[in-house]
């Protein structure tokens, strides 16, 4: 994340990613681990489901923050989100959140001079920052494809991944557990601007998340 000195908002946001949201991805990560262990510990106890159930609300806790400090940070950056190209802002959002992933990013030419508004091109960047924040996180494939096109009157997102794919109900209703939480976040965003968003996916087939949102 590139870091502006003179203002005050991009250092918050480069302080919030770079400090308080690298300690809860290690926290994250160590409740897991204790969970498994956890887990090996109290079987065929009376109380152990109870106790790891615990562990669980933990976790969905600690998911939960990891979103809301994410959104302080989109908050934070949407002054640089309105700055430059929206192709530019979108590629740099799409290498910011790709980790260990190749990115194969395919974007309509037309988006360029397309009429977006201030509030539809913020929310199409965080959209897609989120998507592929989840496929880096969770979906374990090694590229992610990322593409938006341009209709007459609204765009189209859509990132897709070949990774492990998951039941999108049963995520839907164990969120928390599962650390998707961002998939609701997304919906949300993008029902807001008047949008929608669809995920499709299953175990072993990897995912897409299509987002239309209007242009004007």
């Amino acid at each position: 994340m590139a870091r502006d000195d003179d203002d005050p908002l991009a250092r918050l946001a480069f302080d919030l990613h770079d400090g308080p949201l690298q300690t809860l991805a290690t926290l994250r990560r160590e409740i897991g681990v204790f969970r498994g262990q956890l887990a090996g510990a109290v079987a065929g106890l009376e109380d152990g489901e109870k106790l790891v159930g615990r562990v669980d609300d933990l976790a969905a806790w600690a998911a939960a923050l990891d979103v809301e400090l994410r959104d302080l940070v989109s908050v934070a950056r949407s002054p640089e989100l309105l700055r430059g190209s929206l192709v530019d802002v979108l590629a740099s959002a799409v290498e910011d959140a790709r980790g260990s992933c190749a990115a194969d990013l395919a974007l309509d030419p037309s988006l360029t001079d397309a009429p977006v508004k201030d509030a539809v091109r913020v929310t199409l960047v965080r959209i897609v920052h989120a998507a592929v924040s989840n496929v880096a996180q969770h979906s374990g494939a090694a590229r992610v494809g990322v593409a938006v096109n341009v209709g007459p009157s609204s765009l189209e997102a859509e990132v897709a991944d070949a990774g492990t794919g998951f039941d999108v109900a049963a995520a839907a209703a164990d969120a928390g557990r599962l650390g998707r939480l961002g998939l609701a976040g997304m919906r949300e965003r993008a029902r807001r601007v008047g949008g929608e968003l669809q995920i499709e996916s299953r175990p072993g087939a990897g995912t897409r998340v299509i987002v239309r949102l209007p242009l004007a």
